[in-house]
């Protein structure tokens, strides 16, 4: 057969000074096996460049040795090649370019904000609300360093990474994160972490760079009583009552008391009723919720509402829902999902956008009063990712769809499939195989590969790469090929065993219809000897003997005929009886 590649050079990770073995391994070996190094010729030199093989003219392994690996001789682009077998056949082959990388440690990582370092363990003052850039960079490794967020060192954070080549030294590489993130109060005094992850750091094999967030937000007051106690026990005329009011803000906020809009006179924070009346009552007013009308986050952050009212007695909370395929701008179709004034939503995900609305009650004088807030709408953003992977499956001969669906915001850019050394974007087509463009809706999106007159060798693993400016995800797909049964002898062998069992019948059915016909002129021909028998011995006229007998005997020749199928088919010659 044509010389053919069983196993190509794949990308390799080195530490200098140590030896790389590159794997190449023919099937149908006959030409001269030969190397490239970022696409020039490499000669064999013993003690730096050899085969690993000792018998390569009598094998198909033309694998190399690299002893010694060196960042700026070894690092690089490499492709194994074999010539044709002869000058009359072209199969003559060329590997993918597979890299290998003499592994150097990257510098310590650096957060950058607004342009300027900042240095570890200093803070950085940020305003609740406002959409902010954070920049971390690892320089002059090789891989490039791999970046992950954190914040309080155990929430990863989404963002995006991109790596370059180093103006003043090509091989290595500069690794570049960046993290828009807009903070809350809850992110107040909240560390955040740049690590960065590589082979060549000591154990465990990553570095960190740490800041912290001085997050000024609003004041949000709530109301308490000094003495732990609640409000149900209050008796009209008799009762006095001390109420705090505490706020929360940064900087730290004034505090002051009103009364139906009007301020009033108070101890600092504490309100003093001496003798509390009905009219000390007050119905639920939602004073703040946000922290803003329209949040966004991204995708598997941590997401904090929060609802404050005002009322006497106190108001209770509850959190309704509206998925963003129901809301509209008012939320009528939520559902309840929390009871408490805070709602935190911990990892969040597509699945959680949409509509929340706060509404606070209380209870005067046995009526319900309730306050509704404005909703709240919550956008996640974040590379796509997978929510509806499963295994294809297709018969020989037919056509075979694989499909995967996977969410994300902003919509994704950039699509492709591959599998083994091919490669289609989305959409395109090529020969037996379709990308089809994606089918969106509410954010999420549908792709297909179709694959016409599947056969055996298209079983494998087949993976969708998709991307947006958050980033890229990747999906895995297996396609099960199924060998198709040729079904025609069966049909064949079934076809005729039924001809059989259809004429066996009918053999029988005419046998027993040909026993009904026999007995039945056995029948007549014993008319015919009675005929004789009352005719001798009767007084009455032989002509009235033959009249009945005649009558009798059509009668039973036509229901013979009218009852059986066959008894129509034979042809009964009438009997006329002649007297003596």
């Amino acid at each position: 057969g044509l010389q053919r590649f069983l196993e190509e050079p794949s990308y390799t990770e080195v530490n200098p000074g140590e030896d790389a073995l590159l794997i190449c391994r023919i099937s149908d070996k006959r030409g001269i096996c030969s190397w490239q190094k970022d696409y020039k010729p490499v000669g064999m030199y013993r003690g730096k460049y050899e085969w690993a093989s000792s018998r390569i003219a009598m094998t198909g392994d033309c694998s190399l040795r690299i002893r010694s690996a060196k960042l700026h001789i070894d690092d690089g682009q490499w492709r194994c090649q074999v010539t044709a077998s002869n000058y009359n056949i072209q199969d003559s082959l060329s590997s993918q370019p597979a890299i290998l990388a003499v592994r150097v440690a990257p510098k310590m990582p650096s957060i950058y904000y607004n342009g300027s370092r900042v240095l570890t363990d200093h803070s950085i003052t940020l305003a609740a609300g406002s959409k902010t850039t954070i920049i971390c960079e690892v320089r002059y490794g090789n891989p490039p360093a791999y970046i992950e967020w954190l914040l309080e060192k155990g929430q990863v954070i989404a963002w995006s990474q991109t790596n370059t080549s180093e103006v003043d030294h090509p091989r290595l590489w500069a690794a570049r994160a960046v993290l828009e993130v807009v903070p809350t109060r809850a992110t107040h005094r909240k560390e955040l972490v740049c690590r960065a992850h590589h082979p060549s750091y000591p154990p465990p094999y990553y570095k960190d760079a740490y800041i912290m967030f001085d997050v000024k937000f609003i004041p949000v007051a709530s109301i308490v009583r000094p003495d732990g106690e609640g409000l149900s026990m209050l008796e009209e005329g008799l009762s006095s009552l001390t109420l705090h009011c505490k706020g929360d803000g940064n900087p730290k906020p004034n505090v002051w008391w009103t009364k139906n809009g009007q301020r009033i006179v108070t101890d600092g924070p504490n309100l003093i009723i001496e003798s509390v009346t009905r009219n000390d009552s007050v119905p639920p007013q939602i004073t703040w919720i946000g922290p803003r009308l329209s949040v966004n986050a991204n995708l598997h952050s941590q997401v904090n509402l929060e609802c404050k009212a005002d009322g006497n007695p106190a108001p209770s909370y509850q959190w309704y829902y509206c998925p963003k395929t129901l809301a509209t701008n008012i939320c009528l179709d939520g559902y309840i999902i929390s009871s408490a004034s805070k709602l935190q939503i911990f990892n969040v995900t597509y699945s959680q956008r949409g509509k929340y609305v706060c509404i606070a009650r209380n209870y005067i004088g046995g009526e319900e009063r309730i306050h509704k807030s404005k909703a709240i709408t919550l956008n996640v953003f974040g590379p796509p990712i997978g929510i509806y992977i499963r295994t294809a499956e297709g018969w020989q001969g037919s056509t075979a769809s694989m499909q995967a669906t996977v969410c994300s915001d902003p919509s994704p850019t950039m699509a492709y499939w591959f599998w083994g050394r091919f490669q289609l974007d989305v959409p395109s087509e090529i020969d037996r195989y379709k990308a089809f463009k994606k089918e969106g809706i509410d954010d999420c999106y549908l792709y297909t590969l179709s694959i016409r007159d599947v056969q055996s060798s298209d079983a494998g693993d087949y993976v969708l790469r998709v991307g947006n400016d958050k980033g890229f995800s990747s999906h895995k797909i297996s396609l099960k090929v199924h060998e198709t049964t040729n079904v025609t002898p069966l049909i064949a062998v079934a076809l005729v065993f039924a001809a059989l069992l259809v004429l066996l019948v009918c053999l029988i059915l005419r046998c027993r219809r040909k026993g009904d016909t026999d007995y039945r002129i056995t029948k007549l021909d014993r008319y015919a000897e009675h005929l004789h028998a009352s005719t001798a011995c009767s007084h009455r006229s032989p002509i009235m003997h033959i009249s009945r007998l005649q009558a009798k005997v059509d009668q039973e020749i036509e229901e013979n005929l009218y009852s059986s199928p066959i008894a129509l088919q034979t042809r009964h010659p009438r009997i006329t009886l002649e007297p003596h």
